[in-house]
């Protein structure tokens, strides 16, 4: 990311956005990271896309990534995301005007702030990916990502002609539920006890980043 372009320009600032995700092709695994500024005055928003991780694999099952996604986590972790996926961002700059971001309030002091704002997390990526990051590795070709019905069963309801529309009123996926199902699931396993599946192996390995913000890709 080149820092100086991203901060250079922060007038009419409204938020900005990053987007994390990962797609696996030609042997690889990638992880990139997207930001999005975006300004309140209807300006086109600024992109910058980075590559933030590599694991040269043929697979790229939930036990490969798991490495990279801890590390990655403790990063994130420093930006105090709350349980909405936003961070608070303050961009302040120095006598020299050298500016530097933070996601914290250091000090009352006004006067170096040069934008005070947010900074919402969202997850991007293969449906694979995506499912795996919410604990469900294995399951993207038979559920529904956001909600509790199998794929089965929204199609059955949706069928061709719902104009891009989701009414079918089904329970919706929180990261709290997802949690739930898969520790209960770890419970009966350990009691030798049967259970019928939910679409749910694991918990989510990202517990900050809601699943409204999982953005599925469009083919």
């Amino acid at each position: 990311l080149n820092t100086a372009s991203a901060l250079s320009d922060l007038e009419d600032v409204s938020h900005l956005e990053l987007a994390l995700g990962g797609d696996h092709g030609k042997g690889a695994f990638t992880f990139l990271a997207v930001v999005f500024v975006r300004y309140s005055n209807g300006k086109k928003c600024n992109i910058f896309e980075m590559q933030v991780g590599q694991i040269d694999s043929a697979s790229d099952s939930a036990e490969i990534l798991k490495p990279l996604l801890e590390k990655l986590e403790v990063g994130l972790q420093r930006m105090k995301p709350d349980g909405n996926g936003n961070c608070k961002l303050v961009v302040r700059k120095d006598d020299s005007d050298v500016r530097s971001i933070s996601f914290e309030e250091l000090n009352n002091d006004a006067s170096d702030t040069v934008l005070d704002t947010e900074m919402r997390l969202y997850l991007i990526g293969d449906l694979k990916f995506l499912f795996t990051m919410m604990g469900r590795d294995g399951y993207s070709g038979l559920w529904c990502i956001y909600c509790v019905l199998k794929q089965s069963q929204w199609t059955a309801i949706h069928g061709d002609n719902d104009e891009g529309k989701c009414n079918c009123e089904a329970d919706l996926w929180t990261i709290e539920k997802l949690h739930g199902v898969a520790m209960s699931q770890m419970q009966k396993d350990a009691l030798d006890r049967t259970y019928e599946s939910s679409g749910v192996r694991e918990i989510p390995y990202w517990n900050f980043i809601p699943v409204t913000r999982v953005i599925v890709p469009i083919l």
